[in-house]
């Protein structure tokens, strides 16, 4: 009888126990770590990759590499609300300006998967490469990683950026 009576008391407080909520989406604002100018030196030249302050709507950034004195490639990327969601969205650019060849018809898109402080995961699981691009600040270094899909035979690449302002 004891057993009845609370499993009793149990159904009839239910709709008076707070539903568990879960953590609000992340907000353009959370991203403002990456603002800035960043740059790797390579062999042949460098890597520069420049995020505005998010504002309004959107996060914007830009990179560009430039290799033995000349630009080789333009990167175009954008940090913007997506239903409930945030999304990554980049393309990619040759000199003149022209999308690449996979791109012609829309730029990549990535749904964020998961951020806390100054680390974010961004995937698209349609693609084999890049499956994923992960960015994590530590201090005045950036790291961007662009991760394959388990099945595909690309190998992941790491690109570390140092702040420059």
């Amino acid at each position: 009888m004891p057993f009845q009576v609370l499993a009793l008391l149990a159904v009839l407080a239910a709709p008076f126990i707070p539903p568990a909520s879960s953590p609000p989406p992340p907000d353009l604002a959370d991203f403002a770590w990456l603002t800035g100018e960043w740059r790797a030196d390579t062999e042949r030249g460098s890597i520069v990759e420049t995020w505005g302050r998010p504002e309004g709507d959107a996060l914007l950034g830009m990179m560009r590499i430039t290799e033995d004195g000349h630009a080789r490639l333009y990167e175009l990327f954008v940090i913007e609300r997506d239903g409930d969601g945030l999304a990554l969205r980049v393309r990619h650019f040759d000199r003149a300006l022209v999308p690449w060849e996979g791109e012609r018809d829309g730029p990549m898109a990535f749904t964020l998967l998961r951020a806390e402080d100054s680390h974010a995961v961004f995937e698209d699981p349609t693609r084999a490469f890049p499956r994923r691009i992960v960015y994590t600040r530590e201090g005045d270094r950036l790291s961007v990683r662009l991760e394959p899909a388990p099945e595909s035979a690309a190998g992941a690449r790491a690109f570390d950026f140092e702040r420059v302002r």
